[in-house]
């Protein structure tokens, strides 16, 4: 027992779960896969019991993730300040980090609320409209984010290009830092690109099913877990 209680696996997955951030990445996984599989399962002429059970499962674990994310807005708040106040970073880089920021902030915050409706807490009148400016919101942060990535990779690619072009100033640590830089911001562009189908889709701004949704959803948290795993380290 000694030997599986002192398991560096086993010791790194309690440290991951530990965190709230482990938690929701594992919870959005199961949330998006399940919106995938019932998308499948009805495709394939599966039995209305067996949908519902994966689409119940979607629902309920969305909803438990209204809950983790309760005081998210304060962070993007933070992280708004933070972008405002950096006057040495690049212009493109510092707004679109601001706009990203406040955009999430206000999202969350919608969610918050609408999960006070969702939950049955309080009925609010107005909770829809209050989820459709979150989504809009949500949106147009990653939009932000998307601008944010290409300017990233802009910046990457031309440092990249400086160290190869003059060999005297060529440095295989600095190379391998612009080349880490350049790779982020590629995943980060992916990464953006596929979960604008989620707000795009609840926006009703283009005709994408839940199984598309719902994979490319499912490809995010992959991601999103792959990059909290290794931050738990």
């Amino acid at each position: 027992m000694s030997l599986i209680a002192s398991h560096p696996v086993l010791n790194h997955t309690v440290k991951f779960l530990e965190t709230t951030t482990g938690r929701d990445k594992i919870l959005r996984l199961i949330q998006y896969w399940a919106r995938f599989y019932s998308f499948v399962l009805l495709r394939k002429g599966a039995t209305q019991q067996a949908v519902h059970f994966w689409k119940h499962l979607q629902a309920t674990v969305g909803l438990s993730r209204k809950l983790f994310r309760a005081g998210k807005p304060l962070n993007f708040i933070k992280a708004a300040a933070a972008a405002f106040a950096n006057k040495t970073n690049d212009p493109i880089l510092r707004v679109t980090a601001f706009l990203r920021a406040i955009s999430y902030a206000i999202y969350f915050t919608t969610d918050t609320v609408t999960w006070v409706n969702s939950a049955k807490v309080l009925q609010l009148t107005h909770a829809p409209t209050l989820n459709k400016i979150g989504t809009r919101f949500w949106l147009f942060g990653m939009l932000a984010n998307i601008v944010n990535s290409l300017r990233r990779h802009q910046i990457a690619s031309a440092k990249e290009a400086a160290l190869l072009a003059d060999p005297s100033e060529k440095d295989v640590t600095s190379l391998k830092k612009v080349l880490a830089e350049k790779k982020a911001a590629n995943i980060q562009l992916l990464w953006d690109v596929l979960d604008t189908t989620i707000p795009i889709s609840g926006l009703g701004l283009a005709n994408l099913d839940d199984g598309f949704v719902g994979l490319a959803g499912f490809i995010t948290s992959a991601l999103g877990t792959r990059q909290q795993w290794a931050a738990t380290y």
